[in-house]
């Protein structure tokens, strides 16, 4: 079976599309059932109405979450494509020794941003990191604690430079 990245694509939009359809009507009837009790919703003291409007939701969710997870297959599929055209060794370890460390480029924007800013950011707190007005504490200590993401994207390099080393191995062989 030839599945293509664009089938892949359209059968994610059909899907997203059947989604739509059970998640509207799962709304109006949500919406219907608590213009009837006042703003009460329960599912387990509701009728009909809000039993079917309940369904139609949790159906309209799972088609999203179906559709979601197919565009990022085609997307990761995509990328496979276009990084596995002319593949070689050296050209997977330079690829695992680029995304390995990737995340720590974050930390390095928290404290610059920070240091523009005239504040200060560590693993615990943001003091002041103002900007026009606006406040970017949290935004600032999320990027700095993205750090922690190398855990995963370090042990992808890991794996990445072990197969581009046996895939080297297994050429001289």
């Amino acid at each position: 079976m030839d599945v293509s990245i664009r089938a892949l694509v359209d059968l994610s939009m059909l899907l997203s599309l059947y989604a739509f359809i059970p998640g509207v009507s799962g709304l109006v009837m949500v919406g219907v059932d608590q213009a009837i009790t006042k703003g009460k919703f329960s599912l387990r003291e509701g009728g009909f109405v809000t039993k079917a409007g309940m369904a139609c939701t949790l159906v309209a969710i799972l088609g999203l979450v179906i559709a979601f997870t197919g565009f990022i297959f085609a997307g990761l599929w995509w990328l496979w494509n276009v990084f596995s055209e002319d593949m070689s060794p050296g050209r997977l370890a330079v690829y695992s020794l680029m995304i390995g460390p990737a995340p720590l480029v974050f930390p390095l924007l928290a404290k610059i941003i920070c240091k523009l800013t005239g504040g200060s950011v560590d693993s615990s707190q943001v003091n002041a990191c103002d900007f026009l007005g606006l406040n970017f504490n949290r935004f600032v200590h999320t990027l700095f604690m993205s750090y922690m993401l190398v855990i995963f994207t370090g042990g992808i390099a890991i794996f990445g430079l072990l197969g581009s080393g046996m895939w080297a191995l297994a050429r001289l062989f």
